[in-house]
């Protein structure tokens, strides 16, 4: 799909609540495991819903800890992002315990994949140690491996999916308040810091500044980040409560124009499928009809 497509089959979109989450929706994902769903985090839980029903598919919304277990009786303490690496396996970034967890759908049981849970730190290896991990995303590159938004180590690490062994893709001081990722066909990788917008080269791993607060004249809070052409960018602005679309190559914003019968309020991540456009916010899911 082409930038330019895309905006036109947006703008001339109808919208409409597709579901009322109650709390901020950080990420969304089509269900592998359940057809016609959609899966998401919620606080201290992961959830899938239709539109109509919503269930929970590990972890409790309101309560938040630490403990293996099935379905509602596991604990997770602030998840945010995840991805599922398999139809039956989502791989989740426990924030505040510090660690990746496993959650299989058909049995409902957790278990660790890699730092050490309540034991924040920073090192690489089969002991290796996260600090506030935010995102993770299936690396396109290697598609064994996962990549993940580590806060307070100002990194994005690198995870073995079989072996859960911790490595560093790249450590910057620009990544300060890294918390969204993404990557283009050729594996670049772009994340959300704070009120910047960064690119990091797969082949050189330079960090660079593509969009910042500066450019706009106003505070800018790029979250859900998306991928949607060669050079495009689709990006939530949590602070602005809009979609924009960013120009990897110069850094070029355009606000995109959506349906004034919906308001988009902390818009935090994104879902684009053939048809649909899903904006995960608080405390809905907004859902834009693209046929």
């Amino acid at each position: 799909m082409t930038s330019f497509s895309f905006l036109i089959r947006i703008e001339n979109s109808t919208a409409s609540t597709f579901k009322v989450a109650g709390h901020y929706v950080h990420h969304l994902e089509i269900d592998q495991y359940r057809l016609g769903y959609i899966i998401y985090t919620e606080r201290n839980a992961l959830r899938t819903t239709d539109g109509l029903n919503a269930r929970v598919i590990a972890g409790n919304v309101n309560e938040n800890g630490y403990r293996e277990g099935k379905g509602t009786d596991a604990r997770f303490y602030g998840v945010a992002g995840f991805t599922q690496i398999s139809t039956t396996c989502v791989v989740i970034a426990d924030y505040a315990n510090d660690c990746l967890r496993l959650v299989n759908r058909m049995s409902g049981a957790t278990s660790v994949l890699a730092g050490q849970c309540q034991s924040e730190g920073y090192q690489d290896g089969a002991r290796g140690q996260l600090h506030r991990p935010y995102s993770v995303v299936r690396n396109r590159i290697d598609n064994n491996q996962l990549l993940v938004a580590d806060v307070f180590n100002k990194a994005v690490r690198i995870v073995n999916i079989r072996s859960g062994v911790l490595g560093t893709f790249v450590m910057s001081n620009l990544l300060r308040g890294i918390e969204y990722l993404t990557q283009d066909d050729a594996g670049n990788i772009y994340a959300s810091a704070t009120y910047d917008l960064l690119r990091i080269s797969y082949k050189t791993k330079h960090v660079s500044l593509l969009a910042s607060s500066a450019d706009y004249k106003a505070r800018f809070c790029p979250s859900g980040l998306l991928s949607i052409a060669a050079d495009t960018l689709l990006v939530t602005d949590y602070c602005q409560n809009e979609l924009k679309t960013i120009n990897t190559n110069s850094g070029i914003g355009t606000t995109v124009n959506i349906s004034s019968s919906v308001t988009l309020y902390r818009a935090s991540s994104i879902l684009l499928t053939e048809d649909y456009l899903f904006v995960g916010g608080y405390p809905n899911i907004t859902q834009f009809d693209c046929e």
